[in-house]
């Protein structure tokens, strides 16, 4: 019979708490970059310790403009990369790379300024827990960076073309 196929487990979501310290340091190019190019971000977890710390996450909410692609180890959702840092020993680091690009045509500010923030229940310091990257985004005068245009061989050949068409039509008129 199956009425005695009950099991009860225990879990929780909730994460541990750890009195260390851990610090985030976040760098992007400085730029000039145009829109549509790819920007990486690095996010760098240092624990500066006494303890191990567990169940840590960085938080980075993307600005307007900037569009995500990947991040190993991350998640994304509603325009926010979570990092989870797992079991960081003291004087360890860990390193997080967040590929995005810029929207295009760029619809953010400029210069571009990204802050991520540590989520570290127990942190000992939270002064050191939040950090900025800039990146200038140049945008071309009216918003368009990519201009299509024919080489001057293309532009010969055009020239011809038109030069024909209108030879053909005042042989035409003649008739």
């Amino acid at each position: 019979t199956l009425a005695n196929n009950e099991v009860t487990h225990d879990t929780t979501a909730r994460r541990f708490t750890v009195a260390t310290d851990l610090a985030l340091t976040k760098s992007a190019p400085a730029g000039p970059l145009l829109p549509g190019a790819t920007l990486d971000y690095t996010l760098l977890v240092t624990n500066i310790g006494p303890l191990t710390s567990v169940g840590a996450q960085v938080v980075d909410v993307l600005p307007a403009g900037v569009n995500f692609v990947s991040a190993t180890g991350c998640t994304y959702a509603a325009g926010t990369v979570r990092c989870a840092i797992g079991s960081l020993a003291a004087g360890a680091s860990r390193t997080f790379t967040l590929r995005t690009t810029l929207a295009s045509p760029f619809t953010g500010t400029s210069p571009l300024v990204n802050s991520a923030t540590l989520d570290a229940p127990g942190d000992t310091n939270p002064a050191n827990n939040t950090d900025d990257a800039t990146t200038i985004v140049t945008v071309p005068p009216g918003g368009v960076n990519n201009i299509p245009t024919l080489s001057e061989w293309g532009l010969i050949a055009l020239t011809m073309l038109m030069g024909l068409a209108a030879l053909r039509h005042v042989g035409l008129g003649r008739r």
